[in-house]
């Protein structure tokens, strides 16, 4: 049988996320490199909803509509606060360093996808 949520579908988007924030912070400044690089970052960001809603879903099947209606409104508020954030940083930080922060919290999840994913492992063994 197999899992309905594997650890491994988040790495990839994690990875991606903390390539493109980190390269964001050494490359030069181009308007080339800028939009390759937020597109970069645009795929990657995709390939994390799935397998998360897919998660919750196996979590608690019962209460699926509200847990995916939080996980969306959470996500949207995360998103917001960070834009608020930047844009606030972004006068006093030169933009190649407030890039940087944003391996802050790619780092923060990739924490949290560690724990979680033994946590999982250890309970639910293939």
């Amino acid at each position: 049988m197999r899992k309905v949520w594997r650890p491994q579908d988040r790495r990839g988007a994690l990875s991606g996320f903390a390539v493109a924030f980190g390269l964001l912070s050494v490359l030069p400044g181009t308007t080339t490199t800028i939009l390759a690089l937020f597109g970069f970052w645009a795929f990657f960001s995709q390939l994390y909803h799935a397998p998360q809603q897919a998660r919750l879903v196996a979590l608690l099947p019962e209460y699926r509509v509200i847990l995916l209606a939080l996980n969306a409104s959470s996500l949207h508020t995360g998103i917001s606060l960070g834009s608020f954030l930047g844009s606030a940083l972004l006068s006093s930080f030169d933009p190649k360093a407030l890039s940087a922060f944003g391996l802050v919290p790619a780092a923060v999840a990739g924490v949290a996808h560690l724990v979680s994913a033994r946590r999982i492992n250890s309970s639910h063994p293939l």
